[in-house]
Parts: structure tokens; C-alpha cells; sequence
């Protein structure tokens, strides 16, 4: 579980390095218009959303397979996190925005490293557990 840990932790800092990246990718390319599938363009929630999926994704192609693992056992547990971390981004702020009337930087960004640092936690139960070779989790995972 160790070496697990210890490869998800450097996912979790990878994913947010690339991810806060992302965030002034649009704007330091001058509004590359392709780049808008990726990167955020404004300020919305949505687009936050990207600078977690995209540097997940990317994780979740890369990352040296667990022992007695496939790449689809992996892909699974990565679309639970990838699921996960998305709620709880939505959930943290909307939660935080409601009670203080409005959003502040500090909260945001560490609203985004808790939220992928749980996801990363989460695949890493998934793969050990066994879990992501579940039918219904597997499903779920790789929808």
C-alpha cells in the first residue's frame, strides 16, 4: 500500500502543478480558442472542473500500473476519483459561497488540492481493495 500511496501522492501534486497551469494557459497563449477545450477561459465552476478532469486524465493513462493491476482496472478506480473530486469541488464551493455570500482565492485553491488529494486517496482504496474489479464499480468507473 506504501508504493501506492506513494504514486497517487505524486498524481495528486502532479494534477494540481499541471492543473493551476491550465488556469493562465488561455489567457498567456492569447485566447487560443482550442486551448478552450482544456483550460479555463473565465472564472465559472465549470471551468475549474477542467483543471482537475484533464491533468486526472492524463494521470490515469501514465501512471505505472499497481501489481496484479490492468489498465482498465486502473481506469476505473481513476473515473471514481475523477467523479469524486468533480462533486466535491461543486460541493465545497457552493457550500463555502453560500454561507460567506461569496467566493474567496484562498478557499478556492485549497477547495481544489483537498478535492483531488481525496480523489487520489480514493483510487488508491479502489486499487488496493480490489474494489475497481467490481462489476458495478468497474461500470461506474469507466463511464
Amino acid at each position: 500500500m506504501t508504493r501506492l500511496l506513494r504514486v497517487e501522492a505524486i498524481g495528486a501534486i502532479s494534477i494540481i502543478f499541471i492543473g493551476s497551469a491550465m488556469h493562465f494557459a488561455f489567457g498567456c497563449l492569447r485566447d487560443w480558442t482550442p486551448l478552450a477545450l482544456v483550460a479555463a477561459v473565465n472564472e465559472s465552476i465549470w471551468e475549474h472542473l477542467k483543471l482537475a478532469f484533464w491533468p486526472g486524465v492524463l494521470w490515469a493513462w501514465i501512471m505505472p500500473l499497481p501489481p496484479d493491476s490492468s489498465r482498465w482496472e486502473v481506469l476505473s478506480a481513476k473515473g471514481m476519483s475523477l467523479a469524486i473530486t468533480a462533486i466535491l469541488i461543486v460541493k465545497i464551493f457552493t457550500t463555502y459561497t453560500a454561507i460567506l455570500g461569496r467566493n474567496l482565492l484562498f478557499l478556492d485553491i485549497g477547495t481544489f488540492v483537498l478535492a483531488i488529494c481525496v480523489g487520489q486517496l480514493i483510487s488508491a482504496l479502489l486499487l488496493k481493495s480490489g474494489a475497481s474489479h467490481n462489476s458495478f464499480v468497474f461500470v461506474l468507473g469507466t463511464l
